[in-house]
């Protein structure tokens, strides 16, 4: 009974940590940084939907299937094959994937309520 007990509480204890640090860890990437004109990555009054993905990334796939699911046009910037822009991003501090740019907003990392959100906010869905 008592090694039954262990295990259990093993099991709770290792679950406990996981989903700490999954949560802290993947939701630390995310971050919003409103600063009102993106035009050097992109984004214009005719584009204002400019996200910047790499093939092998499944945030990145993510993106594209919730921009795709709600009818939003976009740009993509694959960095895979462009290095000179994967080098432009790392300049200016910024080391996730994917980067999402929307108007005046710079949404790094993948949260698809704070992606809706801002799009809806932004008078950009169809």
């Amino acid at each position: 009974m008592l090694k039954e007990l262990g295990l259990y509480l093993s099991i709770a204890v290792a679950a406990v940590a996981g989903s700490y640090l999954y949560s802290h860890y993947v939701n630390q990437d995310i971050e919003i940084v409103a600063t009102g004109n993106y035009e050097m990555y992109g984004v214009t009054n005719d584009t204002p939907i400019v996200i910047y993905t790499a093939q092998w990334c499944d945030a990145c796939k993510s993106l594209k299937a919730l921009l795709n699911k709600l009818n939003i046009d976009y740009q993509n910037v694959d960095l895979d094959g462009s290095p000179e822009r994967h080098s432009s991003l790392q300049a200016v501090g910024i080391k996730v994937i994917p980067v999402i740019f929307i108007k005046d907003t710079m949404i790094k990392g993948f949260n698809e309520s704070l992606i809706t959100t801002t799009i809806a906010e932004k008078g950009l869905t169809p």
